[in-house]
């Protein structure tokens, strides 16, 4: 399979403009501004120009692909080869048994099964001893119907999961029995989006967020269904549900009528006294956290409702629930620290100046990602776009005086990389993470808190036909961009190659490059395998380039914000 040449496609067919659309808004500074947006027309979905324009970009699309494009059935064979190999996620401890997914190759939906024998261990022969849970791949013909979220209750008896349909970020909970035989239950709860889900300590209800169903109506009289309408959704509520009744019956326990673009989620402390709940305003990490003062009684039945008491009631910062001892909270937070850090906080006394700060902000390192498991904090810090994992022990003694940690241990990784997956409970001192990179398809490993140990029970492997991995390299360059600022950014090709970019003398070497670039929502571009540069650095002898751009996370608060809004333009 060779790259050859070709030409863009010609004849694109024309959007309209219309001069007259826009709206009116009102700039603080400014007064009224009106903006254009001569293509509104295009917002339309079901509109007959809308429809008409699709038709011709399709059409435009597909005749290019299957005229001029003679490398594209290489290509997809190729591909389809390569992808033709079993993926497995990381486990996760439920109860005494490990649930986990596994892809077998060319599924469209990966399936969700259980390992029953506990008393031996999980490794490289995970498909012995195990029993399908969850199958999407069942739950339509053409594979368009995808499992976003699975949620075990404390006991394990339970399992919660989120179904969508069609890539719609519209979802519907469904709720299962795994205590024995898997077996579904009568629960069901609709126009869910947005939405964490949450079970209580007792393990018979289920806290989430729903919208009010949207206008599945189009001006001219036409239905759409969910996903295809272009309303903004507002006015999110959190309900709590109870097992076994109908949605209908579920009680609210938030909402901000007067703020309806505001969003709600929640967690139940490890003891089961506390609720806490999460009110964002945007895609920013920023929230306000309340905590419930009778989520016990509330429970019992002895009082209809919860009320919730502020701890934090400004856009100060987030403050993600790690664990409790008493009253006395654990939270991941980037209040005062862009690199984030852990907080321990008195809910009952929350005044800020008597916080404790248990683990500082590094000076150079990002916090992403902190675990409690019995006795540690299990902490993902990313150092230059690249990961590491850092275990910092919780002893009687500081559990008795609350203070800053100072003792921790690193986790011996195959190398530079990314972590993902990080899975484990306040019940156990293992923990399971994946780690992989551009030139890696992953591993699974199980840490332990305990004794400091960490095992490799699962390595992906390639198909018979795999390029040779070894061949393959990447190396991380800094560039100066515009305004003088140093961006990293990964490059990904063979060790051939990238030797005749930076270590031969200059020469007239030039090679086709993937640019990939993202810079945005605060997401973090880290070292991640993908079949399909695979190919493009190996078949077609390309380059992949991965930039790490403003408006990212890569290093904190400050680099997310640099390009954000009027800053935009540092990102693309």
């Amino acid at each position: 399979m060779s790259s050859g040449g070709w030409r863009p496609p010609q004849g694109y067919p024309a959007a309209r403009r219309d001069e007259e659309a826009g709206f009116v808004y009102p700039s603080p500074s400014k007064g009224d501004v009106r903006i254009s947006e001569p293509y509104l027309w295009l917002e339309d979905p079901k509109g007959e120009e809308t429809q008409e324009w699709v038709k011709k970009q399709v059409s435009l699309t597909s005749k290019f692909l299957e005229e001029k494009c003679d490398t594209r059935d290489a290509f997809r064979d190729t591909l389809k080869g390569l992808l033709n190999y079993p993926r497995v996620g990381v486990y996760s401890r439920h109860g005494d048994r490990y649930y986990f997914y596994r892809n077998s190759g060319l599924q469209n939906q990966s399936v969700l099964y259980r390992y029953n024998k506990p008393e031996t261990y999980l490794g490289d022969h995970i498909e012995e001893n195990t029993e399908t849970i969850l199958d999407a791949n069942k739950m339509s013909e053409d594979g368009t119907v995808s499992v976003k979220h699975t949620v075990f209750s404390e006991c394990g008896n339970y399992m919660a999961y989120s179904v969508a349909k069609s890539g719609s970020d519209w979802c519907e909970i469904n709720v299962m029995d795994v205590k024995n035989e898997p077996t579904s239950l009568k629960d069901n709860l609709e126009w869910v989006r947005y939405s964490g889900l949450t079970w209580n300590n007792a393990g018979n209800s289920l806290l989430y967020s729903r919208y009010p169903a949207p206008k599945l109506s189009s001006g001219d009289g036409g239905d759409m269904t969910p996903g295809e309408e272009v309303d903004q959704s507002q006015n999110q509520r959190l309900y709590y549900h109870r097992l076994g009744t109908d949605q209908s019956e579920d009680v609210l326990i938030a909402e901000d009528p007067k703020n309806p673009h505001y969003m709600f989620s929640c967690a139940v402390s490890n003891d089961g006294e506390r609720l806490l709940v999460h009110t964002s305003r945007d895609c920013n990490p920023e929230h306000l956290l309340s905590v419930s003062t009778n989520f016990k009684d509330f429970e019992a039945g002895k009082v209809d409702s919860v009320q919730l008491t502020p701890v934090v009631d400004d856009w100060i910062g987030s403050f993600s629930y790690l664990h409790s001892f008493g009253d006395f909270f654990l939270f991941m937070s980037n209040c005062k620290a862009e690199k984030y850090r852990i907080l321990g906080i008195d809910v009952n006394d929350p005044a800020p100046e008597k916080w404790v700060e248990v683990i500082p902000e590094h000076s150079e390192d990002v916090l992403n990602s902190a675990l409690y498991v019995k006795g540690a904090l299990v902490c993902v810090y990313m150092h230059n776009a690249m990961e590491r994992i850092e275990v910092f022990p919780l002893n009687e003694e500081w559990v008795n005086k609350k203070g800053k940690l100072e003792d921790s241990w690193d986790v011996e990784l195959p190398g530079p990389g990314g972590i993902s997956g990080l899975e484990g409970s306040h019940k156990h001192s293992e923990f399971f993470f994946s780690f992989l990179s551009f030139t890696d398809p992953g591993s699974i490993w199980r840490a332990s808190a305990e004794d400091r140990s960490s095992t490799r029970v699962f390595a992906t492997q390639l198909g018979k036909d795999a390029p040779d991995l070894d061949a393959c390299g990447t190396r991380q360059i800094w560039y100066e961009s515009a305004d003088q600022t140093k961006v990293p950014m990964f490059v990904i090709g063979t060790k051939d190659n990238l030797e005749k970019c930076f270590d031969l003398p200059a020469n007239d070497t030039k090679l086709p490059v993937q640019l990939y670039g993202y810079g945005g929502f605060n997401i973090s571009l880290t070292p991640g395998f993908s079949v399909s540069r695979l190919i493009w650095i190996t078949h077609l002898g390309g380059l992949v380039v991965v930039p790490n751009l403003r408006g990212g996370g890569e290093f904190g608060k400050g680099w997310h914000e640099a390009g954000q809004k009027e800053k935009k333009t540092k990102c693309f």
